[in-house]
């Protein structure tokens, strides 16, 4: 199950860390261009699916918007 670290939040954008478990993976964020997903590894397909999920759980609005998920090491 992933969980969220919020950093920053200010108006409609926010950042968190991501973390699987307790594993650090990465961040997640909302700005005006959408939804970004910046981990440090590949995640699978489950672990995509569970994380939509959770974050849609949060706010169905997401479904509405633009993702963009980059790799960094």
């Amino acid at each position: 199950m992933f969980k969220f670290q919020r950093i920053v939040s200010g108006g409609i954008k926010w950042q968190d860390n991501l973390y699987i478990e307790d594993e650090p993976i990465g961040g997640i964020g909302f700005d005006e261009d959408g939804l970004y997903i910046k981990t440090k590894r590949y995640l699978t397909l489950k672990e995509l699916n569970l994380l939509i999920a959770q974050l849609v759980k949060g706010d169905p609005r997401l479904l509405d918007e633009k993702v963009e998920i980059t790799l960094y090491k």
